[in-house]
């Protein structure tokens, strides 16, 4: 029995190899990668280096890619991409800050991508570390990343008042999924 993605633990596998004539089993883990970093210059409540999960949708970044962070917003004020954007035009060669929940993350992505969007940073939508999404990334040609619900919070209260600059930089080594394609 193989395991894939198997929610009961995170960035491990294993491997039972009981005696002959019973069936192994091995455990294949997702992992929370956190080898991906978004950086800010300013403003200086704000400067410096973060880390962030890196989604199994869309290119590994050869270099850093900066680029102007916006806020989407949907109808009643929801920031979480799964309607129509009121502000669509806006996202046009820039990165999507996007809140978690109430649709798929692929959804999201993709919806960001037609406007125009280079990218998107997912925000955790409760309190601890963000994880790697994962799933249907089917015609998703945009970098993606999630970050802490915190952090998510600090960057779109400072949106409301003043433009952001992001530089989003793959530190990593080759990008590992899980346990299952590494």
């Amino acid at each position: 029995l193989a395991d894939a993605q198997d929610g009961s633990g995170l960035n491990n596998a294993n491997f039972a190899t009981p005696i002959d004539g019973d069936y192994p089993r091995m455990q294949m883990y997702l992992w929370n990668v956190t080898d991906f970093l978004l950086s800010f210059d300013a403003p200086a409540e704000l400067a410096g280096t973060y880390a962030a999960a890196l989604s199994t949708y869309g290119p590994l970044l050869d270099t850093a890619v900066i680029a102007e962070l916006v806020l989407v917003e949907g109808p009643g004020g929801v920031n979480d991409a799964c309607g129509v954007l009121q502000n669509a035009a806006d996202l046009n060669g820039k990165e999507a800050l996007i809140d978690r929940g109430n649709c798929f993350n692929s959804d999201k992505i993709r919806t960001a991508q037609a406007a125009g969007a280079i990218g998107v940073i997912m925000v955790q939508n409760e309190p601890g570390p963000p994880f790697q999404m994962v799933g249907n990334s089917s015609g998703i040609e945009i970098p993606s990343i999630m970050i802490t619900q915190e952090l998510g919070n600090q960057i779109k209260d400072i949106l409301a008042t003043q433009s952001l600059t992001v530089q989003l930089l793959d530190e990593g080594p080759a990008r590992g999924f899980d346990s299952d394609f590494a």
